[in-house]
């Protein structure tokens, strides 16, 4: 895809774009946009955007492998990435794998707050895993 007014795209242009590609070209071609994005213009919105479509497609070791390059590049600085990983964990856990592990790296990062959002999808997920008595866990004090 291309941008046809030659104008410099911004990175939350970039990220949208990558958004659509995956929309109507599948996963490929959306990693093989992402590839082609100069690493200047790779920030964390477009981090982000990718962690999201490899979020939809259900691909739980590709978004672990771009949270880990977030977390390198010193990208983590709110919740949102790890609220998909945690919707992520959640939609793709099956019985006892669900352990809520990216909450706990949520809970270890002190550079962010951490919010409701993901004590209740780590909640959700406990459930969805049959592991009722650990949502006791997701209560906060």
């Amino acid at each position: 895809m291309s941008h046809k007014w030659n104008l410099d795209p911004s990175t939350g242009d970039i990220a949208g774009q990558l958004d659509l590609v995956l929309k109507v070209h599948r996963l490929e071609q959306a990693e093989k946009y992402f590839s082609n994005i100069p690493d200047s213009l790779k920030t964390f919105h477009v981090y982000r955007a990718l962690l999201i479509c490899y979020a939809e497609e259900k691909s739980l070791g590709k978004a672990k492998a771009i949270l880990q390059k977030m977390r390198e590049f010193g990208m983590l600085r709110n919740s949102l990435p790890y609220n998909v990983m945690l919707n992520l964990y959640s939609k793709s856990c099956v019985g006892h794998k669900w352990n809520g592990e990216a909450l706990t790296q949520m809970e270890d990062k002190s550079e962010f707050t951490m919010d409701w959002n993901a004590y209740i999808i780590t909640a959700n997920g406990y459930l969805k895993a049959g592991l009722a008595k650990k949502v006791w866990k997701c209560q906060r004090n």
